[in-house]
């Protein structure tokens, strides 16, 4: 979810059934050992993301996008 989002935010919600999210591991007890895990269903996953963030929101009952920005 975190992935789509970071997706979501760079390139738009509606370029994500176009993006490749992956996460790449790299061993730190085996030499060389790596493994990639690749994300599909990325709408999806930014949809749960969107989600998950409003029950946040609601649970919280804090919203920063409605924040007074003063400087």
């Amino acid at each position: 979810m975190q992935l789509a989002a970071y997706a979501a935010a760079f390139y738009g919600a509606a370029e994500l059934p176009r993006v490749l999210a992956a996460n790449v591991y790299i061993s730190t007890t085996e030499p060389g050992r790596m493994e990639v895990c690749k994300h599909e269903d990325l709408p999806g996953l930014y949809e749960a993301f969107r989600n998950a963030c409003a029950l946040w929101r609601h649970l919280k009952q804090y919203d920063p996008r409605t924040q007074e920005v003063t400087r």
